[in-house]
Protein backbone atom coordinates (compact mmCIF):
# COMPACT_ATOMS: atom_id res chain seq x y z
CA UNK A 1 0.00 0.00 0.00
CA UNK A 2 1.07 3.90 -0.54
CA UNK A 3 2.78 5.29 2.53
CA UNK A 4 1.76 8.78 3.59
CA UNK A 5 4.86 10.82 3.16
CA UNK A 6 5.26 11.53 6.48
CA UNK A 7 5.57 8.08 7.90
CA UNK A 8 8.97 8.05 9.20
CA UNK A 9 11.20 5.53 8.02
CA UNK A 10 10.99 3.27 10.75
CA UNK A 11 7.20 3.08 10.48
CA UNK A 12 8.00 1.78 6.98
CA UNK A 13 10.96 -0.24 8.12
CA UNK A 14 8.12 -2.19 10.41
CA UNK A 15 5.46 -2.27 8.08
CA UNK A 16 7.63 -3.81 5.97
CA UNK A 17 8.27 -6.26 8.07
CA UNK A 18 4.83 -6.57 8.78
CA UNK A 19 4.28 -7.45 5.27
CA UNK A 20 6.85 -9.73 4.52
CA UNK A 21 5.82 -11.76 7.96
CA UNK A 22 2.15 -11.94 6.67
CA UNK A 23 2.53 -12.67 3.24
CA UNK A 24 -0.10 -15.32 1.94
CA UNK A 25 1.51 -15.96 -1.38
CA UNK A 26 3.87 -18.39 -1.90
CA UNK A 27 7.30 -17.66 -2.93
CA UNK A 28 10.23 -19.70 -4.06
CA UNK A 29 13.82 -19.09 -4.65
CA UNK A 30 14.80 -19.86 -8.06
CA UNK A 31 17.91 -22.34 -6.45
CA UNK A 32 14.81 -24.49 -5.17
CA UNK A 33 14.58 -26.10 -8.50
CA UNK A 34 18.94 -26.66 -8.84
CA UNK A 35 18.01 -28.18 -5.36
CA UNK A 36 14.98 -30.34 -7.00
CA UNK A 37 17.82 -31.62 -9.35
CA UNK A 38 20.03 -33.49 -6.84
CA UNK A 39 17.41 -35.20 -5.48
CA UNK A 40 15.97 -35.96 -8.92
CA UNK A 41 18.83 -36.83 -11.41
CA UNK A 42 15.99 -37.62 -14.04
CA UNK A 43 16.24 -34.12 -14.39
CA UNK A 44 18.53 -33.60 -17.01
CA UNK A 45 18.26 -30.07 -17.23
CA UNK A 46 16.60 -26.66 -16.12
CA UNK A 47 15.73 -23.14 -17.17
CA UNK A 48 14.86 -20.32 -14.92
CA UNK A 49 13.84 -17.53 -17.43
CA UNK A 50 12.56 -14.35 -16.62
CA UNK A 51 9.12 -12.97 -17.98
CA UNK A 52 9.32 -11.44 -21.48
CA UNK A 53 8.27 -7.44 -21.69
CA UNK A 54 9.58 -4.31 -21.01
CA UNK A 55 7.33 -3.09 -18.54
CA UNK A 56 10.33 -2.20 -15.67
CA UNK A 57 8.32 -1.31 -13.31
CA UNK A 58 5.67 -4.28 -13.35
CA UNK A 59 6.08 -7.12 -10.25
CA UNK A 60 5.20 -9.41 -13.50
CA UNK A 61 8.40 -8.78 -15.00
CA UNK A 62 10.24 -7.80 -11.88
CA UNK A 63 10.11 -10.77 -9.82
CA UNK A 64 8.10 -13.58 -11.46
CA UNK A 65 9.81 -16.26 -13.79
CA UNK A 66 9.13 -19.15 -15.62
CA UNK A 67 10.27 -23.16 -15.20
CA UNK A 68 10.89 -25.65 -17.66
CA UNK A 69 12.50 -28.83 -15.93
CA UNK A 70 13.78 -31.36 -18.76
CA UNK A 71 13.01 -35.10 -18.10
CA UNK A 72 14.84 -37.80 -19.07
CA UNK A 73 15.86 -35.18 -22.38
CA UNK A 74 19.20 -35.06 -24.28
CA UNK A 75 22.07 -34.14 -21.18
CA UNK A 76 24.07 -30.72 -21.92
CA UNK A 77 26.92 -31.65 -23.61
CA UNK A 78 28.10 -28.15 -25.34
CA UNK A 79 30.72 -25.99 -23.69
CA UNK A 80 29.82 -22.69 -23.51
CA UNK A 81 32.48 -20.51 -23.87
CA UNK A 82 31.93 -18.06 -20.65
CA UNK A 83 32.50 -14.15 -20.01
CA UNK A 84 31.79 -12.06 -17.09
CA UNK A 85 29.82 -9.17 -17.87
CA UNK A 86 31.28 -7.11 -14.47
CA UNK A 87 34.72 -8.10 -14.92
CA UNK A 88 35.01 -8.10 -18.83
CA UNK A 89 33.48 -4.71 -18.02
CA UNK A 90 30.87 -5.33 -21.09
CA UNK A 91 28.35 -3.28 -22.97
CA UNK A 92 25.65 -3.80 -25.23
CA UNK A 93 27.77 -2.38 -27.99
CA UNK A 94 30.35 -4.71 -27.62
CA UNK A 95 28.26 -7.80 -27.13
CA UNK A 96 26.73 -6.77 -30.73
CA UNK A 97 29.69 -6.16 -31.92
CA UNK A 98 31.41 -9.42 -31.21
CA UNK A 99 28.39 -11.14 -32.48
CA UNK A 100 28.21 -9.54 -35.60
CA UNK A 101 32.21 -10.11 -36.19
CA UNK A 102 32.85 -13.27 -34.85
CA UNK A 103 29.55 -15.22 -35.09
CA UNK A 104 30.16 -17.58 -32.10
CA UNK A 105 28.30 -20.55 -32.47
CA UNK A 106 27.58 -20.34 -28.38
CA UNK A 107 28.43 -17.21 -26.52
CA UNK A 108 28.02 -17.20 -22.44
CA UNK A 109 27.80 -14.45 -20.22
CA UNK A 110 27.44 -14.60 -16.67
CA UNK A 111 26.38 -11.75 -13.57
CA UNK A 112 24.54 -9.25 -16.20
CA UNK A 113 23.01 -6.59 -13.88
CA UNK A 114 19.23 -7.03 -14.14
CA UNK A 115 17.68 -3.39 -15.02
CA UNK A 116 14.73 -4.39 -13.64
CA UNK A 117 15.30 -4.68 -10.19
CA UNK A 118 17.91 -1.77 -9.79
CA UNK A 119 15.34 0.48 -7.77
CA UNK A 120 13.75 -2.32 -5.81
CA UNK A 121 17.54 -3.08 -4.64
CA UNK A 122 18.47 0.22 -3.42
CA UNK A 123 14.87 0.23 -1.54
CA UNK A 124 15.93 -3.19 -0.37
CA UNK A 125 19.32 -1.81 1.01
CA UNK A 126 17.75 1.25 2.66
CA UNK A 127 15.81 -1.13 4.35
CA UNK A 128 19.05 -2.79 6.30
CA UNK A 129 21.04 0.72 6.11
CA UNK A 130 18.66 3.79 5.25
CA UNK A 131 20.04 6.61 5.01
CA UNK A 132 19.91 10.15 6.91
CA UNK A 133 16.88 11.00 6.53
CA UNK A 134 13.51 10.81 8.24
CA UNK A 135 10.43 10.30 6.30
CA UNK A 136 9.23 8.28 3.62
CA UNK A 137 8.71 11.32 1.06
CA UNK A 138 12.56 12.25 1.46
CA UNK A 139 13.32 8.33 1.01
CA UNK A 140 11.43 9.15 -2.33
CA UNK A 141 13.42 12.17 -3.39
CA UNK A 142 16.41 9.88 -3.17
CA UNK A 143 15.72 7.25 -5.43
CA UNK A 144 15.63 9.13 -8.47
CA UNK A 145 19.25 10.60 -7.34
CA UNK A 146 20.88 6.65 -7.52
CA UNK A 147 22.48 5.91 -10.16
CA UNK A 148 20.97 3.07 -12.16
CA UNK A 149 23.00 -0.06 -13.94
CA UNK A 150 22.40 -3.16 -15.78
CA UNK A 151 20.01 -4.44 -18.90
CA UNK A 152 16.87 -5.26 -19.31
CA UNK A 153 16.64 -8.79 -20.21
CA UNK A 154 14.41 -7.85 -23.40
CA UNK A 155 17.10 -5.98 -24.71
CA UNK A 156 19.06 -9.67 -25.44
CA UNK A 157 16.09 -11.57 -26.31
CA UNK A 158 15.56 -9.18 -29.46
CA UNK A 159 19.45 -8.65 -30.10
CA UNK A 160 19.46 -12.47 -30.44
CA UNK A 161 16.75 -12.48 -32.49
CA UNK A 162 17.75 -9.81 -35.14
CA UNK A 163 21.60 -11.37 -35.44
CA UNK A 164 20.10 -15.08 -35.92
CA UNK A 165 20.93 -16.32 -32.17
CA UNK A 166 17.82 -18.28 -29.63
CA UNK A 167 18.91 -16.41 -26.44
CA UNK A 168 18.98 -18.57 -23.49
CA UNK A 169 18.08 -16.58 -20.53
CA UNK A 170 18.20 -17.92 -16.27
CA UNK A 171 18.51 -16.08 -12.96
CA UNK A 172 22.55 -16.08 -12.14
CA UNK A 173 22.51 -19.56 -9.38
CA UNK A 174 25.27 -17.35 -7.23
CA UNK A 175 23.48 -13.87 -7.38
CA UNK A 176 21.60 -12.12 -4.63
CA UNK A 177 20.71 -9.06 -6.16
CA UNK A 178 19.21 -9.85 -9.50
CA UNK A 179 21.73 -10.92 -11.88
CA UNK A 180 21.26 -13.06 -14.72
CA UNK A 181 23.11 -15.58 -17.08
CA UNK A 182 22.26 -15.80 -20.73
CA UNK A 183 23.69 -18.20 -23.91
CA UNK A 184 23.72 -16.81 -27.37
CA UNK A 185 23.24 -19.91 -29.81
CA UNK A 186 23.11 -20.18 -33.03
CA UNK A 187 22.06 -24.18 -33.10
CA UNK A 188 18.72 -23.57 -30.46
CA UNK A 189 18.33 -27.59 -29.99
CA UNK A 190 21.36 -27.22 -28.37
CA UNK A 191 20.77 -28.57 -24.72
CA UNK A 192 22.44 -25.64 -22.62
CA UNK A 193 23.46 -26.53 -19.29
CA UNK A 194 23.90 -23.06 -16.86
CA UNK A 195 24.62 -24.74 -13.79
CA UNK A 196 26.83 -27.85 -12.66
CA UNK A 197 24.21 -29.79 -10.49
CA UNK A 198 27.37 -31.70 -9.09
CA UNK A 199 28.41 -27.91 -7.51
CA UNK A 200 24.99 -27.45 -5.94
CA UNK A 201 24.78 -27.88 -1.95
CA UNK A 202 21.18 -28.57 -1.20
CA UNK A 203 19.83 -26.99 1.87
CA UNK A 204 16.69 -27.58 4.13
CA UNK A 205 13.92 -27.11 1.96
CA UNK A 206 12.09 -24.78 4.03
CA UNK A 207 15.12 -21.68 3.01
CA UNK A 208 13.73 -22.01 -0.34
CA UNK A 209 10.69 -20.61 0.04
CA UNK A 210 8.24 -18.17 2.94
CA UNK A 211 5.54 -19.35 4.90
CA UNK A 212 2.17 -18.83 3.53
CA UNK A 213 0.31 -19.73 6.52
CA UNK A 214 2.43 -17.88 9.16
CA UNK A 215 0.08 -15.17 9.36
CA UNK A 216 -2.46 -17.07 9.65
CA UNK A 217 -0.80 -19.66 12.37
CA UNK A 218 0.28 -16.20 14.29
CA UNK A 219 -3.61 -15.40 14.29
CA UNK A 220 -4.62 -18.44 15.10
CA UNK A 221 -2.52 -19.54 17.96
CA UNK A 222 -1.35 -16.81 19.87
CA UNK A 223 -4.63 -15.75 21.34
CA UNK A 224 -5.13 -19.67 22.39
CA UNK A 225 -1.61 -19.37 23.97
CA UNK A 226 -2.69 -16.39 25.59
CA UNK A 227 -5.81 -17.57 26.88
CA UNK A 228 -4.65 -20.46 28.15
CA UNK A 229 -1.66 -18.44 30.23
CA UNK A 230 -4.49 -16.04 31.41
CA UNK A 231 -5.48 -18.82 33.36
CA UNK A 232 -3.04 -20.16 34.90
CA UNK A 233 -0.98 -16.72 35.80
CA UNK A 234 -2.16 -13.57 37.69
CA UNK A 235 -2.11 -10.52 35.08
CA UNK A 236 1.01 -8.54 36.31
CA UNK A 237 2.75 -11.96 35.89
CA UNK A 238 1.43 -12.17 31.97
CA UNK A 239 4.03 -11.97 29.09
CA UNK A 240 4.38 -8.75 27.30
CA UNK A 241 4.24 -10.56 23.98
CA UNK A 242 4.52 -13.84 22.71
CA UNK A 243 7.00 -15.01 19.80
CA UNK A 244 6.47 -18.38 17.34
CA UNK A 245 9.61 -19.86 16.85
CA UNK A 246 10.49 -23.44 14.82
CA UNK A 247 12.65 -24.36 17.54
CA UNK A 248 14.66 -22.66 20.13
CA UNK A 249 18.33 -21.60 20.09
CA UNK A 250 20.73 -23.82 21.83
CA UNK A 251 24.18 -23.40 23.08
CA UNK A 252 26.66 -25.86 22.30
CA UNK A 253 26.06 -27.65 26.17
CA UNK A 254 22.44 -28.03 24.80
CA UNK A 255 21.12 -25.39 26.70
CA UNK A 256 18.54 -22.68 25.86
CA UNK A 257 20.85 -19.59 24.48
CA UNK A 258 18.73 -17.09 25.63
CA UNK A 259 21.44 -14.30 24.04
CA UNK A 260 19.80 -15.48 20.70
CA UNK A 261 16.29 -15.50 21.40
CA UNK A 262 14.74 -12.60 19.16
CA UNK A 263 12.77 -9.46 20.18
CA UNK A 264 9.47 -9.43 20.42
CA UNK A 265 8.76 -7.22 17.56
CA UNK A 266 5.44 -4.93 16.44
CA UNK A 267 4.94 -7.52 13.24
CA UNK A 268 4.13 -10.72 14.97
CA UNK A 269 1.95 -8.18 17.38
CA UNK A 270 0.11 -7.37 15.05
CA UNK A 271 -0.27 -10.29 13.30
CA UNK A 272 -1.67 -12.12 16.43
CA UNK A 273 -4.42 -9.51 16.70
CA UNK A 274 -5.27 -8.39 13.12
CA UNK A 275 -3.95 -4.58 13.16
CA UNK A 276 -6.60 -2.17 12.83
CA UNK A 277 -5.89 1.46 12.55
CA UNK A 278 -8.15 3.99 14.39
CA UNK A 279 -11.50 5.15 12.90
CA UNK A 280 -12.74 7.86 14.76
CA UNK A 281 -11.33 10.69 16.75
CA UNK A 282 -11.78 9.25 20.00
CA UNK A 283 -10.00 5.60 19.15
CA UNK A 284 -7.23 8.19 17.59
CA UNK A 285 -6.80 10.22 20.80
CA UNK A 286 -6.40 6.72 22.63
CA UNK A 287 -3.52 5.37 20.46
CA UNK A 288 -1.96 8.80 20.81
CA UNK A 289 -1.80 8.85 24.37
CA UNK A 290 -0.90 5.10 24.53
CA UNK A 291 1.44 4.88 21.92
CA UNK A 292 3.47 8.03 24.57
CA UNK A 293 3.13 6.34 27.90
CA UNK A 294 3.58 2.98 26.90
CA UNK A 295 6.52 3.70 24.40
CA UNK A 296 5.13 1.78 21.32
CA UNK A 297 5.12 3.50 18.09
CA UNK A 298 2.34 1.52 16.42
CA UNK A 299 -0.99 0.23 18.21
CA UNK A 300 -4.46 -0.78 16.97
CA UNK A 301 -7.38 -0.64 18.06
CA UNK A 302 -7.41 -4.20 18.78
CA UNK A 303 -4.52 -3.91 21.09
CA UNK A 304 -5.11 -4.96 24.69
CA UNK A 305 -3.23 -1.61 27.07
CA UNK A 306 -1.91 -4.68 29.78
CA UNK A 307 -0.90 -7.29 26.93
CA UNK A 308 1.19 -4.23 25.99
CA UNK A 309 3.44 -4.24 28.95
CA UNK A 310 0.70 -2.06 30.80
CA UNK A 311 0.11 -2.02 34.35
CA UNK A 312 -2.10 -0.17 36.94
CA UNK A 313 0.30 2.61 37.68
CA UNK A 314 0.39 3.58 33.77
CA UNK A 315 -3.61 2.73 33.75
CA UNK A 316 -3.89 5.62 35.81
CA UNK A 317 -1.61 8.22 33.58
CA UNK A 318 -3.49 7.14 30.76
CA UNK A 319 -7.08 7.88 33.00
CA UNK A 320 -5.53 10.84 34.32
CA UNK A 321 -4.84 12.17 30.63
CA UNK A 322 -8.60 11.30 29.24
CA UNK A 323 -9.82 12.60 31.87
CA UNK A 324 -8.88 15.86 31.19
CA UNK A 325 -9.39 15.76 27.40
CA UNK A 326 -13.07 14.37 27.30
CA UNK A 327 -14.03 15.46 30.42
CA UNK A 328 -16.08 12.17 32.28
CA UNK A 329 -14.68 10.31 35.13
CA UNK A 330 -13.00 7.10 34.53
CA UNK A 331 -11.78 4.41 36.91
CA UNK A 332 -9.44 1.69 36.72
CA UNK A 333 -12.12 -0.72 36.97
CA UNK A 334 -13.11 0.98 33.58
CA UNK A 335 -9.70 0.11 31.91
CA UNK A 336 -9.88 -3.65 33.24
CA UNK A 337 -13.46 -4.26 31.51
CA UNK A 338 -12.39 -2.15 28.49
CA UNK A 339 -8.65 -3.10 27.79
CA UNK A 340 -8.12 -2.64 24.19
CA UNK A 341 -8.54 0.82 22.38
CA UNK A 342 -11.40 0.25 20.13
CA UNK A 343 -14.08 -1.02 23.88
CA UNK A 344 -12.63 1.85 25.51
CA UNK A 345 -13.29 3.90 22.97
CA UNK A 346 -16.99 2.80 23.33
CA UNK A 347 -17.01 3.31 26.67
CA UNK A 348 -15.82 6.82 26.49
CA UNK A 349 -18.92 7.42 23.92
CA UNK A 350 -20.85 5.96 26.59
CA UNK A 351 -19.87 8.07 29.30
CA UNK A 352 -19.89 11.57 27.81
CA UNK A 353 -23.65 10.42 27.60
CA UNK A 354 -24.20 9.69 30.98
CA UNK A 355 -22.10 12.02 32.50
CA UNK A 356 -22.33 15.20 30.18
CA UNK A 357 -26.01 15.10 28.61
CA UNK A 358 -26.66 17.41 26.10
CA UNK A 359 -29.54 20.79 27.45
CA UNK A 360 -33.29 19.48 26.61
CA UNK A 361 -34.82 21.51 24.57
CA UNK A 362 -37.81 24.11 26.39
CA UNK A 363 -41.99 22.54 25.77
CA UNK A 364 -43.69 24.98 23.96
CA UNK A 365 -46.84 25.90 25.35
CA UNK A 366 -49.74 24.83 23.30
CA UNK A 367 -51.73 28.41 24.22
CA UNK A 368 -50.73 30.81 21.49
CA UNK A 369 -52.31 32.73 18.65
CA UNK A 370 -51.58 33.42 15.35
CA UNK A 371 -50.89 36.37 13.67
CA UNK A 372 -49.50 38.80 11.27
CA UNK A 373 -45.97 40.73 12.23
Amino acid sequence: SRLAADTTVEQWQQQVHQSVTAEEELVIDPRFFLALQTRFPQITSIEIEPKRGYAENNELTQFRYDVTLHIGSQIPTSVVPWCNWQLDQLSLTQIKSQLQQEQPELLGIRGVPNQRVQQALQIWQWLAEPPAVETVSQLRELLPQQPTAGINPEQLWELGQNLGYKVYLSWWESSQDGCYDLVFCRNDSTPIAFWDSETITAKSWTDYTNNPLYGKLVQKLVPQVRQFVQQKLPNYMMPQAFVLLNALPLTPNGKVDRKALPKPDTATRNLSTGFTLPRNPIEAQLVQIWSEVLGIERIGVKDNFFELGGHSLLATQVISRLSDIFSVELSLQNFLEYPTVASLAQNIEVLEMVQNPQPSFTEISDDYEEGEL
